[in-house]
């Protein structure tokens, strides 16, 4: 079985890199519904939805405006993006998505942002 290092992970918003990325996490959900009756002895759920949750914390670059950039104003103005996370060259989740975000500044660091998407319809991984 062949190991992956993080450090060949990647992101694009509408195809366009987002540069200088710290890190991403995302979270595959099933909307699970629970229908235990009365009586059951065990515990039963029906499966929902299928979504995504995560973050992408990145070193704030004003410079990528087609990514970076691109993601704040997808924010300020509340429209789906194209959001594609890479673990490595090949292996990636591919969504529309809802985006949030907020930023860290401090006087002993560089500036960060931590953007939280929420997937909108179809998750897929390749």
């Amino acid at each position: 079985m062949g190991k992956v290092h993080g450090k060949g992970g990647s992101a694009q918003i509408a195809g366009d890199a987002i540069t200088e990325i710290a890190s991403w996490s995302g979270d595959l959900t099933i909307g699970l519904v629970e229908t235990t009756a009365l009586g059951d002895s065990f515990t039963e759920q029906v499966a929902g939805p299928v979504g995504m949750t995560g973050t992408i914390e990145v070193f704030w670059d004003s410079a990528n405006t087609a990514g970076q950039v691109a993601m704040m104003t997808a924010i300020i103005t509340p429209v789906v993006v194209n959001l594609r996370l890479y673990e490595d060259s090949t292996h990636y989740f591919d969504m529309t998505a809802f985006l949030e975000g907020g930023s860290i500044v401090s006087i002993t660091d560089v500036v960060k942002r931590t953007y939280s998407f929420t997937s909108h319809q179809t998750v897929n991984y390749t």
